[in-house]
């Protein structure tokens, strides 16, 4: 499993490019289908702040929030990547 949580630590960054581009060009599907991706599997990879943010933005897409306004929740989640990636994955009890 740690490998598999590194992994998808590791993936967040070209997430959250992808989010970024989505956000500039207006692309309000994939911001949403990756806010919404995040939401599904920050709890499972134990990350449970990238689910609560993920429902957040999800949710603001769907209700027709200007995309523009996502601007401030993207930035907190770069912050959020920001931290796991200098934090050290738990060692496994046993």
């Amino acid at each position: 499993m740690r490998g598999l949580r590194a992994g998808f630590v590791a993936g967040l960054p070209a997430r959250l490019d992808a989010m970024r581009l989505a956000q500039r060009t207006e692309d309000r599907s994939t911001l949403q289908r990756e806010a919404h991706r995040l939401s599904g599997t920050g709890l499972s990879y134990g990350f449970p702040q990238l689910t609560v943010w993920g429902r957040e933005v999800e949710h603001r897409c769907k209700a027709g929030e200007p995309l523009t306004a996502i601007g401030l929740d993207l930035e907190r989640l770069a912050d959020m990547i920001a931290t796991l990636i200098a934090e050290p994955l738990p060692t496994p009890l046993g």
